[in-house]
């Protein structure tokens, strides 16, 4: 008898949870920011679910992520679920003591040293750009910019990491990337996990990217393997990786290098270059700053890498889109061993999720969270803790291209904004976003622009454009 109801007790339990799991996952799918957001209002600084029997644990106080993402890294590894191919190896995936061992392949041409020759590559692709742009833009047609610039980007990393010249024939790459966030998200939140065979909308949407991917890629490394020219680039230094006992290392730990390098370097820039442009068309005041800061450093033929640097109003711009809308907005990681947390036991292989959008406006650690003011990243110590900002992640597993990132994406916004009078349409209406993998404008970046005339950069007041005739594009993804 007493058998009988401590099996009927354990299925009530396992019952139960599976509801709770099923509850959980059907909620974060829905709206993922809006159900975390509810959760940290509690204010509960370690926050325990149980999914699929497996704990999870949503961490939202910037101590406890130094300790997982800094401390004690070498405990946690990440957990990247659906990029079964990436399996630790690479750039962006690997954790622990592999970090260290997998940055040096992009570090080096990473490092400073290399920026006055990457801005003469950018400078020679904004210009055939920026002339794109006004034939595309001519007779006020509305344009989605948010994906102009993910194809901007695309090219600016085509040029300066692999040495090639992209055209449009590769912007699939841009859209096929962010089906495919879309549905490793998916994936990750199945209550059922289907086989990749299984024709699931979120199967077909990431097996479809991967395909692109695969050809772009394979295609990449075929072409430098038998051309006959030399390049110092990242492509070159992936290829001839060695491992460190100086033997070279097997072709899938280059292939995946590739495969999880492409989306961060020109997919994840790209969401934040689109969310601080809508923020700036929003406020005519931060314009006239930046404009004061641009008369400046001169048009975007002549910009420096001082110039870049010394920008600091801009700078202040972008760190601030990175604080409201991180494009990584949830890190997540796994533990190698059971560990205790702020007297909370974490039991080994439980999910960590640290939410850098709830702890980059938690009001505990930022004046009038939810404002866009780049002001407050001009102060002397703007923050209040070093991990209640951590856009590109923190410890060893830091985004490496971080510092190539505030090169590029500055560098985007001068050109276009000196070059082109941008009105932004819906301008009263706030900013909706939506998560894949990646944090990304729901509707979009839609814009009027009209190339500017005079040479001057002090013409810095939008073309308000009342009696234009607006032609709308028809949207390619919705």
């Amino acid at each position: 008898m007493s058998k009988i109801l401590h099996e009927n007790r354990n299925f009530i339990v396992k019952y139960l949870s599976m509801i709770e799991s099923i509850k959980f996952l059907y909620k974060f799918k829905q709206n993922s920011i809006n159900y975390l957001s509810k959760l940290m209002e509690e204010e509960i600084d370690i926050r325990r679910i149980s999914i699929r029997n497996r704990d999870l644990f949503l961490m939202n106080h910037p101590e406890i992520v130094e300790t997982v993402l800094h401390k004690e890294y070498l405990i946690f590894e990440k957990t990247m679920k659906g990029v079964e191919l990436a399996k630790g190896t690479s750039i962006v995936t690997s954790t622990g003591d592999k970090i260290r061992q997998k940055m040096h392949v992009a570090r080096p041409k990473l490092s400073k040293s290399y920026f006055p020759g990457y801005l003469d590559k950018m400078k020679e692709i904004m210009q055939v750009e920026i002339e794109r742009l006004d034939m595309l833009t001519q007779n006020n047609k509305v344009i989605n910019l948010h994906w102009e610039l993910e194809y901007i980007l695309l090219r600016l990393i085509g040029k300066i990491f692999f040495s090639k010249e992209l055209d449009e024939t590769h912007r699939i790459l841009c859209y096929e990337t962010h089906k495919g966030s879309i549905g490793l998200k998916r994936i990750a939140l199945s209550v059922i996990n289907f086989p990749k065979y299984i024709p699931s909308k979120a199967n077909k949407e990431y097996l479809n990217a991967k395909q692109i991917a695969d050809e772009f890629i394979k295609k990449l490394i075929d072409e430098r393997i038998s051309s006959t020219e030399q390049h110092d680039d990242l492509l070159n230094d992936i290829l001839n990786e060695i491992d460190e006992k100086g033997n070279p290392v097997p072709d899938e730990y280059k292939y995946n290098h590739l495969f999880t390098l492409l989306p961060a370097s020109f997919e994840t820039p790209a969401k934040a270059l689109s969310f601080t442009i809508n923020e700036i068309l929003r406020n005519e005041k931060i314009m006239s700053n930046l404009f004061d800061e641009f008369n400046q450093m001169g048009k975007y033929q002549t910009i420096s890498v001082n110039d870049l640097e010394n920008a600091t109003y801009l700078h202040g711009c972008l760190k601030e889109a990175l604080r409201l809308y991180p494009p990584i907005w949830l890190q997540t990681r796994k533990n190698n061993e059971e560990v205790i947390i702020d007297n909370v036991h974490i039991p080994k292989g439980s999910i960590i999720l640290m939410p850098q959008y709830m702890i980059h406006r938690d009001p505990k650690y930022w004046e009038h969270p939810n404002e866009f003011r780049p002001e407050r990243f001009l102060q002397e110590k703007p923050l209040k803790h070093p991990f209640s900002f951590f856009p590109f992640g923190g410890g060893p597993s830091r985004c490496v291209g971080n510092q190539f990132a505030f090169q590029m994406i500055p560098l985007v916004i001068h050109n276009l904004l000196t070059e082109f009078d941008i009105q932004l349409l819906d301008k009263n209406k706030p900013i909706r976003i939506e998560t894949g993998i990646t944090m990304y404008p729901k509707d979009g970046l839609n814009v009027i622009m009209k190339r500017k005339l005079n040479d001057t950069l002090n013409n810095n007041k939008p073309n308000k454009g009342k009696d234009n005739k607006i032609i709308l594009e028809k949207e390619i993804i919705e």
